[in-house]
């Protein structure tokens, strides 16, 4: 004999009642039964791709969004869980290619969807800069000399050469504040 079809219904208030409550091992149990009895149901895959986020699990979640994605191209919330997860995980190109169609929206979906297009582009910019910094020292074509990487903050050494702290932070005239007192 067959065991009885489960309640669908059923299963999913308790997912959502176990997702409610932070049982998130549970929730994950409970989604995938539903996926078992009606493998295309896209609330409970897309509801599994976040449980997937919120265990850790990116690659899973990643792929099941975009599965959900693939059937329901409109559906903007998967477009922005996409996107936050691609942008968590360092991909910001692929993030701004999820995030393209809804950036003409209205308030407050538009606003939303510019605002992680622009964490997005600067995600980018910042990678694109990380890499230079982490490159191997170019010579400089003029004197043959090797130059490093951009250094970040005060010049290294600054302080070991001169005895003085020259970071912006230290206090008072010629070690980074510009304002000078007058002579009276």
């Amino acid at each position: 004999m067959t065991e009885p079809r489960p309640d669908l219904t059923a299963l999913l208030q308790r997912a959502h009642a176990a997702i409610a409550q932070a049982r998130d091992v549970e929730a994950v149990r409970l989604l995938q039964r539903v996926l078992e009895c009606d493998p295309d149901n896209v609330h409970a895959q897309y509801l599994l791709a976040i449980q997937h986020a919120q265990l850790g699990l990116y690659d899973r979640a990643e792929q099941r969004l975009r599965a959900v994605l693939a059937r329901l191209p409109g559906f903007v919330v998967a477009r922005f869980q996409l996107a936050q997860l691609l942008l968590m995980r360092g991909i910001a190109s692929d993030a701004r290619q999820w995030l393209r169609p809804v950036l003409d929206a209205p308030a407050p979906l538009g606003d939303y969807a510019r605002a992680l297009d622009a964490a997005a582009a600067g995600e980018a910019a910042r990678l694109r800069l990380d890499r230079g910094r982490a490159a191997p020292a170019a010579a400089d074509p003029g004197t043959g000399r090797r130059h490093g990487p951009i250094a970040r903050g005060p010049a290294r050494g600054a302080r070991k050469r001169s005895g003085r702290d020259l970071s912006p932070d230290a206090a008072g005239p010629g070690r980074g504040d510009l304002r000078r007192k007058r002579r009276g």
